[in-house]
């Protein structure tokens, strides 16, 4: 499975991009941005999308939306492995289509080439969670084109909707980030600028590192005391 791009709506501070879409590169993607700008909320967004992880509208909605639909949108490409395993799912559902009948294999030979477009689209009133609906759709020329008869339209339709539902395991599970030492790492070792702003300046939870970012942006002599006060610590 290959992401071809994402879309968010009132997901997070991300909505308010002036184009809310990423599409991603052909083999790889690396998100570069300053600290708060998003780039964990897009890793998040994918864990959602694929229902690793549930949708918390308290932390996930765009706290300036209290009544309307947040929306995690994105077009990928299955593996031909994907659409046979699901089309074969979708045909044990149906007790008047014999899987003999139909060949998935070159069903799956023929949708593999083309994007999915799947949609998680969550409601809410008063910022509370009032519907939610998945949807995952094809382009209704390509299921013109690969289906020969409306059994297969009906086969594709149920393996989509099949998709939709099921929790899918994928490399987007757990994101990995680099540390200022290009070392991979499993978890972010610095906390967000706004959450360094409502962090008490407890000397045993300090976050040095989102200290540091946030001096540099506001006064580089701080910065400077700051380097100072860790030599010295250092040194005794």
């Amino acid at each position: 499975m290959k992401l071809i791009d994402l879309k968010l709506t009132n997901f997070k501070k991300l909505s308010n991009l002036p184009q809310p879409t990423i599409t991603f590169n052909e083999d790889i993607t690396v998100l570069v941005g300053a600290n708060n700008a998003g780039k964990t909320s897009i890793l998040k967004s994918i864990q959602k999308l694929f229902k690793t992880k549930g949708v918390n509208p308290a932390k996930d909605l765009n706290y300036l939306i209290e009544d309307g639909n947040m929306l995690i949108e994105a077009s990928l490409i299955l593996t031909k492995q994907q659409w046979q395993s699901y089309l074969r799912i979708s045909i044990g559902g149906f007790t008047h289509i014999k899987l003999d009948l139909i060949d998935t294999d070159k069903l799956a030979e023929n949708l593999f080439k083309h994007p999915i477009n799947l949609k998680h689209n969550l409601g809410f009133i008063n910022q509370k969670l009032s519907s939610h609906t998945i949807i995952a759709e094809i382009d209704d020329a390509v299921l013109d084109a690969v289906a020969s008869d409306e059994k297969q339209k009906l086969v594709i339709q149920d393996a989509l909707s099949q998709f939709a539902v099921s929790d899918v395991y994928n490399v987007y599970h757990t994101p990995l980030f680099l540390d200022s030492k290009d070392q991979i790492q499993e978890q972010e070792k610095f906390n967000p600028l706004s959450q360094i702003k409502s962090q008490k300046a407890n000397a045993g939870k300090v976050n040095i590192r989102g200290v540091s970012i946030s001096l540099k942006k506001k006064s580089l002599k701080s910065l400077r005391n700051l380097k100072n006060d860790c030599l010295t610590y250092l040194q005794n």
